[in-house]
C-alpha cells in the first residue's frame, strides 16, 4: 500500500517537476545562467523521483524484516562501486558539471530500487 500511495504521489510530483522545472526555478532568482541550470536539474529530479521512492520504501521493508545484510552490500556495490565512476566520468571527464552528478547518479538509483523491490516480493510471498 506504501508503495502505490508513493509512487502515485511521487507521479505526480515528477510531472510538476518535469514539465515546470524552468518555472519553478525562475520563481527563486532572475539570473537566466542559473535559471537554465536550476531548471534542468530540477527535471532529471523529477525523473528519478519514482526510482527514489521504490529504492527507499522497498529498502524500509527490508530493513523491517531485518534483512540488512544484502542491501548494505547492494547499497556499496551500487553507490560507490558503480555510481561514483559513473559520476565522474561525467561531470568531470565528459565536463557535464551538475548535470553529470545527477544522470550518473539516476541509472544507479533504478538499478538498486527494482532489486531491493524485487528482493522484499521475493521474502515477503
Amino acid at each position: 500500500a506504501a508503495l502505490t500511495l508513493g509512487v502515485a504521489l511521487m507521479a505526480a510530483c515528477a510531472a510538476v517537476y518535469t514539465t515546470c522545472g524552468v518555472g519553478l526555478a525562475r520563481i527563486f532568482s532572475d539570473d537566466e545562467a542559473v535559471v537554465q541550470l536550476a531548471g534542468t536539474l530540477i527535471t532529471i529530479a523529477g525523473i528519478y523521483q519514482i526510482s527514489d521512492l521504490v529504492q527507499s520504501v522497498s529498502l524500509g521493508g527490508l530493513r523491517g524484516l531485518l534483512d540488512n545484510r544484502v542491501p548494505m552490500i547492494a547499497n556499496a556495490i551500487c553507490y560507490w562501486a558503480l555510481s561514483l565512476p559513473t559520476v565522474y566520468a561525467l561531470t568531470v571527464m565528459a565536463g557535464w558539471g551538475a548535470v553529470g552528478v545527477w544522470v550518473g547518479y539516476l541509472p544507479w538509483m533504478a538499478l538498486t530500487g527494482l532489486f531491493f523491490l524485487r528482493r522484499f516480493l521475493r521474502l515477503t510471498r
